[in-house]
C-alpha cells in the first residue's frame, strides 16, 4: 500500500511501410489510484516517428475523454494515447503511474 508503480505499453513497426493512426486505451487497474503526471511523462522510450502523439484522460469510466494538457486529477479512470503514425523500424511507449491503495 502506498507504493508507486509504473505501467509501460509499447508498440513497434517492423514493416516496410509507415503505420497509420492507432489508439491505445488503458484503464487504471482496480485498487490503484492514478498518479497525476504531465503529458510528457506519459511518453517514454519513444523513438523517431512517433511525434504528435496526443494523451487524453477520462474520469467517468471512459465515456468522455479530455486532452491532457497538464497533470490530471487522481480521479482518472482511463487513459488514451493516439499515435498519428509510426515510421518504418520505429518503436514507442506510453507510460502512466499509479499509487497502490
Amino acid at each position: 500500500s502506498g507504493d508507486i508503480v509504473q505501467f509501460k505499453i509499447c508498440w513497434s513497426n517492423y514493416s516496410t511501410a509507415t503505420a497509420s493512426t492507432f489508439t491505445v486505451t488503458d484503464a487504471i487497474p482496480s485498487g490503484m489510484v492514478y498518479y497525476p503526471d504531465t503529458p510528457s511523462n506519459h511518453l517514454c522510450g519513444a523513438t523517431w516517428g512517433t511525434g504528435g502523439i496526443t494523451v487524453a484522460y477520462s474520469t467517468n469510466g471512459g465515456s468522455v475523454y479530455n486532452t491532457l494538457t497538464g497533470p490530471a486529477t487522481t480521479a482518472v479512470t482511463h487513459l488514451r494515447w493516439t499515435v498519428p503514425q509510426v515510421g518504418v523500424m520505429t518503436t514507442g511507449c506510453a507510460c502512466f503511474r499509479v499509487t497502490v491503495e
